[in-house]
Parts: C-alpha cells; sequence; structure tokens
C-alpha cells in the first residue's frame, strides 16, 4: 500500500466530443468533481453496480456478506467472479483513524490490513466497505467495478485484450465505412484495434482512427495533432462511435506529463476499457471503463448505441 501524496490542487478537465456515427455531440470527458457524484438512467446498474481501490469495495446499499461472490471488471484483467473474505464497518474504521491519525494506523501492518480500504474510499465518510478475496501478489492498485447478482442472460467481458493484426482492421475498416466520415478513410489514416472476448466466444472490438497533423521538419513531436474516431463493433456491424482530438504538448490529466504523441501511442488515452456486459445475451452491449487521475476516480458505464448514453457512473474524490 503506497502512502499518501501531499495536496495538490484540482486544475480541470479535458472535453471530449461524443457521436453516434462519429457526427460530434460535446460532452465532457471527466466526470464531475464532487465526491460521490452519480449519474443514474439505468436502475439496474443503480442497485447492483460497486466500486473501489485497494482490494476493497464501497458497499452504500444493501450490505454484502462474507462468501457472497460478485462479477469483477479491472483494467488488462479478465472478468472474474471474486468472493467476499469480509466486511468492515466505515464507521469503526472512522473513529480510528480519527483518534490515532494516519500515521498511527499505516504502520500496523495488521490494522492497516484489516481497515487501510477505508483510507482509500473515505471520502465517502462511514460508507462500509467490502474486501474482496484477492491473491496476495495483488498490490491494490485495481479500480474495480463489481456487479452483484449476474443475471443468467449476462455476457461479461474483462477488460484483458488482444491487439489486432492491420490486415483484420483494414478489413473492419472497409466493413464500417458507412459509419465513418468519409476524412477517416483516406490513405493517410492511422489504425488501431483491440480485441475483448468472453469465454463463451461473444467478443466486442475497439477500432481507432487517426488524422494525424504532423509538424514542420526538423522539430516538435513526431505528431502535432491528431483527430480519433473510436468505434465500437460487435459481429462485424458497428454498435458506436466517438470522436475527438489530442495534442501534443497539451496536458490532458491532472498530474500526468502532457502527451508526446507518435505512431504507436496516438490512441492510448487516460479512459482505460474495464470491458463489456450484455444483459441480454449479446442483444446489446454496455461499454465499462474508468478515467484515473491524481484527484479521483471516475467509473462510467455507456450503453453502446446511437450518442452512447450514460448508463450509470460513480466519481470519487480522493483526499491526499
Amino acid at each position: 500500500m503506497r502512502a499518501p501524496h501531499p495536496p495538490r490542487k484540482w486544475r480541470g478537465s479535458s472535453l471530449r466530443l461524443r457521436v453516434s456515427g462519429c457526427m460530434a455531440v460535446l460532452a465532457l470527458s471527466a466526470p464531475p468533481l464532487f465526491a460521490g457524484t452519480m449519474v443514474d438512467t439505468h436502475p439496474w446498474f443503480a442497485t447492483h453496480a460497486l466500486v473501489g481501490t485497494c482490494n476493497c469495495l464501497r458497499v452504500p446499499g444493501e450490505p454484502l456478506r462474507e462468501g457472497d461472490s460478485v462479477g469483477v471488471f479491472d483494467v488488462g484483467k479478465a472478468f472474474a467472479r471474486v468472493r467476499i473474505a469480509s466486511m468492515s464497518d466505515g464507521d469503526s474504521a472512522k473513529q480510528i483513524f480519527d483518534a490515532r491519525g494516519f500515521r498511527g494506523v499505516y504502520p500496523d501492518k495488521d490494522l492497516w490490513k484489516r481497515i487501510g480500504c477505508y483510507w482509500c474510499l473515505r471520502a465517502e465518510g462511514a460508507t462500509p466497505f467490502a474486501h474482496l478475496d484477492l491473491p496476495e501478489s495483488d498490490n491494490g492498485d485495481g479500480v474495480p467495478l463489481a456487479l452483484r447478482d449476474l443475471p443468467a442472460s449476462a455476457v461479461p467481458i474483462g477488460g484483458d485484450s488482444e491487439a489486432l493484426h492491420k490486415d483484420e482492421v483494414d478489413r473492419l475498416v472497409r466493413k464500417a465505412a458507412s459509419s465513418a466520415p468519409r476524412s477517416f478513410l483516406g490513405g493517410r489514416t492511422l489504425e488501431a484495434g483491440r480485441r475483448y472476448r468472453a469465454p463463451g466466444g461473444e467478443e466486442v472490438l475497439e477500432i481507432f482512427l487517426g488524422i494525424p497533423a504532423y509538424p514542420a521538419r526538423g522539430g516538435g513531436a513526431p505528431i502535432d495533432s491528431i483527430q480519433i474516431c473510436h468505434l465500437f463493433m460487435s459481429r462485424e456491424q458497428v454498435l458506436a462511435s466517438e470522436v475527438f482530438s489530442r495534442t501534443s504538448g497539451a496536458e490532458e490529466h491532472v498530474d500526468l506529463e502532457p502527451p508526446q504523441l507518435d505512431e504507436t501511442n496516438w490512441f492510448e488515452t487516460g479512459v482505460k476499457t474495464l470491458g463489456f456486459l450484455s444483459l441480454d445475451r449479446g442483444k446489446t452491449w454496455y461499454w465499462i471503463h474508468v478515467d484515473v487521475g491524481f484527484e479521483g476516480i471516475g467509473w462510467d458505464i455507456s450503453r453502446l448505441g446511437k450518442g452512447m448514453p450514460p448508463a450509470w457512473g460513480f466519481y470519487l474524490y480522493t483526499q491526499h
């Protein structure tokens, strides 16, 4: 467990263009600043989605019990059903921290193991939290989104993925030609893609198309700026898309160095895919993603359809 950093000021968020068929609609790429801010447009997620860090989940509603299992999505990891090892009372943890302070709790390894999750989630006050039964080798740096009581019709796909070969991306782009602006289909367009697959064979693909602007010869970053069309596909059909732009040297996130874009990293943004979920056996899909910053963590679930409407989201302001 890493000790907390000294406080720093929140300096703002970037703007992102969210689109259907790559026709732009302005949206905020970062979640709101306020602790506990939640978006709720899908009632099922409101009662079934749990988020956390430090190998714990915040549990604001109906309590979990030791031995219960939840379906967990995390960055770069396969979807897993994870057992709840134990529950902790946020009120009790808060009282200990209030009495002893961080310096009086952190060095006590046994005590920290039992209630340290409160430090990670304390912006939520005394909300109870569940300890996940994860391997000792897990360092607690994950940012899981868990779902309880997944129905039999659910098809979860985790955040582990594989890069698509250029030939396959080319073929998929031809399939998606009617859903992407002509400007993204030219010979100078950069392409990248990843495949996310469920054990049962269902899969969702992310395709990125980029129109780069290069600097004048002799200086600057390899790519000055780039327009990006981000497509989601399943069964070789486009489900949704968004357009946004990036610029070398322009800050995209608080306390992260501005990107220096080139032809290998132009599509790697701070928004990370946790996975995908269908609640109706693959007929419709949701994109589960997270944006981690020094000032806070934002989890979001978006329906992959026209306009990519938000279904659920939660922002945890991380105190330092």
